[in-house]
């Protein structure tokens, strides 16, 4: 009988690895695999030392204790570290949904039918994702497969057993919060809600082995979390970092929640007049080219947060409550955009909900609408806010979705409390059937609109560039000259996960989120230099970088109204002239 339960556990785990394999080969038939942002890029540059001049785990994006050992990897020459661990998160997050769920089925031909279902809706759903990794969807995705496991999840024997059984699902968590806390702790609630649902649809959930079980398991979980967070405070516990982190979390709520503060001087002159910023230097802010001003620093950023939150329609919430549910409602749950992750998400809802008040079940409808409402609450502050961006709704769909699908999943394996078994097992069909049919309709009216978006898009960034490759192979040929590149003039460009060069030493740009950390520091210092205002003050080994048809007319009118007279002189032209290399010189 073991040596039979360990043959079965080896043919679900070589099937959903097939399955797993062949979404693989579908997004890699688009044109391989890419960084989706220059954050993505830019967080590699660090771990792999190119930034800073050696591999260094101090990203402020990803969680000090994951940053440091993916950092320790990058001293094996020549492998693209964290491309392949956002690659191996993604797919192994598919993987243990597909293994997750054939564990749960009792017969061959059910386990193909909702195999093919998965693969053909994780196409629909998340192919662009797929091809473009973004690290703060590869943590939702690392949470949605959490979800999942915890909602398939059996009965507690005993808190050990159930403890082991569920460490899986424990490790993909801590993975996914050290990968992005903020997505972590988004997802934190409905990891809790479905545990919940999972605790009381048991009978009797305060027994012993049901209390200990759950309770255990959630104390764990928090455990990993304090740990996590203890590490990276230790990390950052340094005088400099502890001031950086004063910067970075004063310019994240700037230009995350405030960004019409940035972008609009005349509506927040009376803000800028009162810091003592005039419309010149706030230029540096609208730009992202802040670095260039050194007293842009933490407290002023920490004083221009405040007072931006502090001004009429500049609180934490962006809409009113109604505007919020309207847009929940008809913008999302029933809006034309994320179809396929969106219909999905409902359908297997309303199927779980539809199927436990149909067996006059009560858990399946209480967790129904629990679950929706948790969601729903996660969602409308998101709205409220005023950032809902592509990469927080995707892990929401999915971790709805898992979560559904897996209660549902369990619930179909219940004993009916009414009418026979006979008829218990027809419905088991039909919803079974009925949730692979929705899922693949989901899927096959998506993928392919998505697959070709996803073959222009990477033709595209494959245009874009080549002009970066000419841009690094230029800065590369004369390492002891810093060359700094306006921010605008380098967002487009993306790099392919594999085959990626990494960025010349030489290079950085005059804003993004590390600037003007220790590690800037520690660039700046190998050429000589204390800070990027100081760089761009017509420095010998100095040089400026823009696109075609831009100028320095801004960084000019700066350093006029410093006292400091200068000319911005080109020296070159890259790329076909795509790119402008300039000098200041001080007069």
């Amino acid at each position: 009988m073991v040596f039979k339960q360990k043959k079965c556990r080896m043919t679900d785990a070589a099937a959903a690895f097939l399955m797993t394999a062949a979404v693989a080969a579908a997004a890699y038939k688009c044109g391989g695999f890419y960084y989706d942002l220059n954050d993505d890029v830019l967080i590699k540059d660090i771990l792999s030392g190119v930034y800073s001049g050696s591999p260094d785990g101090h990203t402020m994006q990803i969680l000090y204790p994951l940053g440091w050992l993916l950092s320790l990897l990058y001293y094996i020459p020549g492998v693209p570290v964290f491309g392949l661990f956002l690659c191996l998160c993604q797919f192994g997050a598919i993987y243990v949904i597909a293994y997750r769920t054939l564990q749960c089925l009792d017969s061959r031909g059910k386990k193909i039918l909702l195999l093919l279902a998965q693969g053909i809706f994780w196409m629909g759903a998340c192919l662009e994702h797929l091809v473009f990794l973004q690290y703060t969807v590869t943590a939702g995705m690392l949470g949605a497969a959490a979800v999942f496991w915890i909602a398939t999840s059996q009965k507690p024997e005993s808190f050990a057993v159930f403890l082991r059984k569920n460490l899986p699902a424990l490790i993909l968590y801590w993975i996914a919060f050290c990968l992005r806390s903020e997505m972590g702790l988004l997802l934190l609630p409905l990891a809790g809600i479905t545990g919940l649902c999972k605790w009381f649809s048991h009978k009797n959930p305060f027994a012993k082995e049901n209390l200990t079980g759950y309770v255990g398991l959630f104390a764990a979980l928090m455990a990993g979390i304090v740990l996590c967070l203890g590490a990276e405070a230790l990390a950052y516990g340094s005088d400099d970092w502890q001031e950086f982190s004063r910067y970075f979390d004063a310019r994240t709520t700037v230009y995350d929640y405030q960004l019409d503060v940035v972008e609009d001087y005349g509506e927040n002159k009376r803000i800028y007049e009162e810091l003592g910023m005039s419309q010149t230097r706030q230029q540096l802010l609208r730009n992202y080219n802040f670095s260039a001003d050194d007293s842009i620093d933490a407290d002023f950023l920490e004083a221009l947060a405040q007072r931006s939150v502090e001004r009429e329609n500049g609180g934490l919430f962006k809409k009113d409550l109604c505007t919020g549910i309207w847009e929940l409602v008809f913008g999302h749950f029933l809006g034309k955009a994320d179809f396929c992750l969106n219909a999905g998400m409902i359908f297997l809802g309303l199927l779980l909900f539809g199927t436990a008040f149909f067996r006059k079940q009560k858990n399946g409808v209480w967790q129904a609408v629990l679950v929706t409402g948790c969601a729903a609450a996660l969602w409308l502050f998101l709205i409220l806010r005023g950032r809902l961006p592509v990469r927080l709704t995707t892990p929401l769909y999915l971790t709805m979705t898992a979560s559904f699908g897996g209660l549902l999943l369990t619930a179909k394996n219940a004993e009916a409390e009414n009418g026979s078994q006979k008829q218990e097992n027809c419905l088991q069909m039909l919803t079974l059937h009925a949730a692979a049919v929705g899922l693949v309709l989901c899927g096959i009216l998506t993928a392919p609109k998505n697959a070709a978006a996803a073959i222009q898009q990477v033709q595209q960034r494959q245009q874009t560039n080549s002009v970066n490759e000419a841009v690094m192979a230029y800065c590369s040929q004369t390492p002891d000259i810093l060359y700094l590149a306006d921010v605008y003039s380098t967002v487009r460009f993306s790099e392919k996960i594999g085959v990626d060069r990494d960025k010349p030493f030489n290079y950085d740009i005059m804003g993004g989120w590390i600037s003007k950390s220790p590690l800037t520091q520690k660039k700046l210092q190998d050429f000589g230099l204390e800070s990027v205002g100081e760089a761009v003050c017509g420095q010998e080994n100095v040089r400026l970088l823009t696109d075609a048809g831009t100028d320095f007319v801004w960084l000019l009118d700066f350093l006029a109204e410093q006292g400091i007279a200068a000319e911005a002189i080109l020296t070159d032209k890259i790329a076909d002239g795509a790119v402008e290399v300039y000098q200041i010189v001080c007069r």
